[in-house]
């Protein structure tokens, strides 16, 4: 049986300036301020929510990732944290009935 492990990531949010080229990941990562490894998805989801509410990452200038490494067919990506601000929420909000 294969196990497959998940490591959560907190970056620091790069502000894109004039002439940044767009943001990718693979070509100009984010600077990693913690890296945790989980032994399982739920463990990775309960590292994932504590880094949620951390000031820096409520405020939009840290963010949180689950990234899965090998070990399975089956990808589970989620990539950034849930919009907790009031402006972002706001921003989302607009034109929802």
């Amino acid at each position: 049986m294969v196990t497959k492990q998940f490591m959560v990531v907190l970056t620091t949010v790069r502000p894109l300036r004039p002439g940044d080229p767009p943001r990718d990941e693979q070509t100009w990562p984010e600077d990693r301020r913690e890296v945790v490894m989980a032994a399982d998805l739920e463990a990775a989801q309960r590292i994932f929510s504590a880094f949620c509410a951390l000031p820096l990452v409520r405020a939009g200038r840290q963010r949180a990732k689950i990234v899965p490494l090998g070990g399975s067919d089956v990808w589970f990506v989620d990539w950034s944290a849930p919009l907790v601000t009031k402006a972002a929420a706001d921003l989302v909000s607009v034109g929802v009935s």
